[in-house]
């Protein structure tokens, strides 16, 4: 092999050996920054979750509940409260959530039909269908609640009420409120609802 030949060789080889550590090094950067990223907007410390809720919307925790978890994005915020499972399993009562949509440049109708979709896609997969529709005033508007029921892949039958966006604090927003239908206890559902301000 001629010798300019091994140093092209070489040179190629080099080029190539830097450019996979550049992409590796890259890749691992990312990843990190990725999850630094992902861990500055998820909260799970309940006094910010519980900041962040009522900054959102006000309501009446239900007895045995609390503030799991939040996700601030930016233009969209999710809160989850679920049941304290040291008094009671988590899976034996209905875990309630929000979504806030601050910022967003789409209409309300264009962001109603991509919730829709968005919900409509989930409850394909654990073959839920829509079983009734209630009107209700939350901060003095008018909410359109959807109940829908189904088997989860365990075969056990599930609840979701849904509502139709409404003006929260900072914008539009939604809730759904999920469950086994065992345990749904619907004087408490409707409390919650009420409560809403």
């Amino acid at each position: 092999m001629r010798k300019d030949t091994k140093i092209i060789i070489g040179v190629v080889a080099g080029v190539a050996l830097l450019c996979a550590c550049i992409c590796i090094s890259g890749f691992v950067a990312l990843s990190a920054s990725g999850f630094l990223v992902l861990d500055a907007m998820v909260m799970d410390d309940p006094a910010e979750v519980r900041q962040l809720a009522t900054s959102l919307i006000d309501y009446d925790l239900p007895p045995g509940y609390r503030e799991i978890g939040a996700m601030d994005m930016g233009f969209i915020k999710m809160i989850l409260l679920d049941p304290d499972d040291s008094i009671t399993p988590t899976d034996a009562r209905p875990t309630i959530s929000f979504i806030a949509l601050t910022n967003v440049e789409m209409s309300e109708e264009e962001i109603q039909q991509q919730l829709q979709f968005s919900s409509t896609q989930s409850r394909q997969r654990v073959e839920m269908q829509r079983v009734s529709e209630q009107r209700v005033t939350l901060r003095d508007q008018d909410v359109v609640l959807s109940t829908y029921e189904g088997t989860d892949e365990n075969g056990k039958v599930m609840r979701e009420v849904v509502s139709s966006l409404f003006v929260g604090k900072k914008g539009l927003m939604m809730f759904t409120i999920t469950g086994p239908e065992a345990a749904w206890n619907q004087a408490e559902v409707d409390a919650f609802i009420a409560s809403l301000r």
